[in-house]
């Protein structure tokens, strides 16, 4: 639907958990994955809602961090800091620790320095978040930041880098993680080959499973056997 997703607020005053809790009732065989929210926009009924059904909303948040740094965050303007950021990540893992976090991110930031992005490095391991929206910052004509001294793109390019690495390792790992699970996949195409089906578990894992028979736009389980190069594979249980 876009970004600012969890600002929806409608003419009769019904907020994003009204909208959430309306789209819980509807009896219908359908699952809705949640994206581009902002932290400081999702409270702890959204978050319990969320967390509570996970039949009809995946278990995988799209929440925009931006850096790890408090500094950069300050000028970039946004309300939130890392504290807060973290707390309701921990919030979520608490109730279902099987959730899959992904986000968005700028590296070189005006302004933005060694110690902030090092700083930023450490909390995106802590986080360990599924995967990442990597983005050199780039002037845009109008906005307060364009005033900023920029810095250098070897530098960015650098920065870039280690962010990279960082998701890549995080990925790994929480793909790793699933290996021997069960897992709920939404089966969406037939591969080039016609061999396989890809689709996504709750946690957005891409799976892929070998099949002879039309899987598109069904619901299985499906044990996981081993990780692929892009995703997981696993055989249909149910």
């Amino acid at each position: 639907t876009g970004v600012n997703t969890a600002g929806f607020f409608d003419k009769d005053k019904k907020t994003f958990f009204d909208l959430l809790s309306s789209i819980n009732e509807i009896n219908k065989d359908f699952r809705v994955r949640i994206s581009s929210v902002e932290p400081f926009q999702i409270n702890d009924k959204i978050v319990n809602l969320i967390a509570s059904n996970p039949k009809r909303f995946c278990q995988h948040w799209h929440i925009c961090l931006q850096s790890g740094s408090d500094s950069v965050l300050e000028k970039m303007n946004r309300r939130y800091s890392i504290s807060e950021f973290e707390n309701l990540i921990n919030k979520i893992r608490k109730i279902n620790p099987n959730t899959f976090f992904t986000t968005d991110y700028i590296v070189g930031f005006p302004y933005e320095t060694k110690d902030d992005h090092l700083k930023s490095l450490e909390f995106i391991k802590k986080i360990k978040f599924f995967d990442m929206h990597i983005f050199p910052y780039s002037k845009r004509v109008g906005t307060k930041s364009s005033n900023y001294k920029d810095i250098h793109d070897a530098t960015k390019k650098n920065r870039f880098k280690d962010v990279a690495t960082v998701n890549f390792v995080n990925k790994w790992d929480l793909l790793k993680s699933k290996v021997n699970q069960e897992l709920e996949v939404i089966f969406e195409h037939k591969s080039e080959n016609e061999k396989y089906y890809s689709g996504y578990s709750s946690e957005y894992c891409r799976v892929y499973v070998e099949s002879d028979k039309p899987l598109e736009n069904k619901i299985y389980k499906v044990k996981i056997i081993k990780m692929l190069s892009d995703g997981l594979l696993g055989t249909i249980v149910s």
